[in-house]
């Protein structure tokens, strides 16, 4: 086998975790995210599915959430799962594993011991942020009054204006329709953001609450068609009216004053699907950008916090499978594409480099996790797929592991689940 061949003995540490020993670290390497209010490092990047944080490592995976030690990938510990009651939605907060029930139930769980901090049951709203679970409850009225509690004791910090919430948006794209997200519809980071203000959407008003005190900074109605949050760090509001003939207006609102703070015209076409009209508009955001294909069907990346235009391109030629502020990945026929800005002309992309497949090879679960971009593919003789880890901007192959799927990374080391869904950590090695 290839991976044999490149890969260095296994030394397992028990049924659920190995973790390879030797090679050297890569050239590069990206350094854990550092928030600038100074919570501890954490190398989960804005899509991935496992990372580390202090002396742990975070796995989630659909309906369930497991701690292992980072030293030596050991599992310590993992959210009860409960049949009758899965795991819908599942975020890593300071020094906390929040997770979300079917029920509408929130559990706050001990980092370092997974022992259960707190829970709120039948939550009508619910949101994450990095220090804070906001929450209200379903037979509230006529007191509805959305409620923020600390993670790491449960304490009730403030009580917003007395107003249904009927649905919190603290995540950038969070699907804003509905009273509570159904189990599954929206996945997000693992890693719950930092955020100075929470939108709250109420039967005719959208309410922008300072996420420290609860005190509302502005009120706007609800817009005609939809709505969704733009930053992580809670500032702007997207809205969109009713398409058009492929077409539509988009504005981003200041959250702290209510005012339109910029607008742009969009076609309700999708980036990964350019020519289709889409009836059900929803922004694509990823990494502090909108993604969105103009009426004049060029593809577009907006800053959300400014409105301003960080590039444009005519056509990518094939569909669009993961895109951020600096690189657009295209799957063709038999390869992926990487398309960079122009530096000499930012109105058109380049085409960086690209990564050949076989005949037969089917891409799946892709993730643009700082600068590395994770991917599975299919092949004839491999039906358990092979994981590959690239380095975004040359293409080069960090990784790769038969019947192994990359969820994560934490600094020079892959966390892959194995398809008996056992975690193990590999490390990366430089193979050009």
């Amino acid at each position: 086998m290839r991976v044999r061949a490149m890969m260095i003995a296994v030394l397992c540490l028990g049924l659920n975790a190995c973790t390879v020993e030797g090679g050297a670290p890569v050239p590069g390497t990206p350094p854990d995210l550092v928030s600038p209010a100074g919570p501890p490092p954490v190398t989960a990047g804005p899509a991935g599915r496992a990372g580390a944080i202090d002396d742990f490592i975070v796995v989630r995976k659909p309906g369930a959430v497991s701690v292992l030690r980072r030293a030596d990938g050991k599992p310590l510990w993992s959210v009860p799962r409960r049949p009758d009651d899965p795991i819908v939605k599942a975020r890593l907060a300071r020094g906390s594993i929040v997770a979300v029930r079917r029920s509408q139930t929130a559990e706050v769980y001990d980092l370092a011991t997974g022992q259960l901090r707190f829970a709120k049951e039948n939550a009508g709203a619910l949101g994450v942020s990095w220090t804070a679970l906001f929450a209200d409850s379903v037979p509230c009225q006529p007191d509805c009054s959305l409620r923020a509690y600390d993670l790491a004791t449960g304490r009730e910090l403030w009580a917003g204006p007395q107003a249904l919430p009927g649905k919190v948006l603290v995540e950038p794209g969070e699907p804003p329709d509905g009273k509570y997200d159904p189990p599954g519809e929206f996945d997000g980071p693992l890693r719950a953001p930092e955020t100075s203000t929470v939108a709250v959407r109420g039967t005719d008003a959208v309410m922008f609450l300072d996420a420290t005190t609860g005190q509302e900074l502005s009120r706007v109605p609800v817009p005609e068609a939809g709505l969704a949050l733009g930053s992580s760090a809670g500032r702007v509001l997207l809205e969109w009216g009713a398409p058009k003939e492929c077409k539509l207006t988009v504005i981003g609102r200041d959250g702290a004053t209510g005012e339109v703070a910029w607008q742009v015209e969009a076609g309700t076409r999708q980036l990964s699907q350019p020519s289709v009209c889409v009836s059900g508009w929803r922004p694509e955001i990823t990494d502090g950008v909108l993604v969105l294909v103009d009426p004049k069907e060029q593809a577009k990346l907006i800053d959300v916090e400014t409105g301003a235009v960080v590039w444009t391109a005519n056509s990518f030629g094939d569909p669009v499978v993961a895109v951020s502020r600096r690189t657009v990945i295209a799957s063709g026929p038999r390869q992926l594409v990487a398309f960079t800005p122009d530096p000499n002309n930012p109105a058109w992309v380049v085409r960086q480099w690209a990564a050949e497949l076989s005949e037969t090879g089917k891409v799946e679960g892709i993730i643009l996790d700082f600068d590395r971009l994770f991917y599975t593919t299919e092949y004839e003789g491999s039906p358990r797929g092979i994981g590959w880890v690239r380095d975004l901007a040359t293409g080069r192959r960090l990784w790769y592991g038969d019947g192994l799927t990359p969820l994560g990374v934490d600094g020079d080391r892959v966390i892959a689940e194995t398809a008996s869904g056992e975690i193990r950590l590999d490390r990366m090695v430089s193979t050009g």
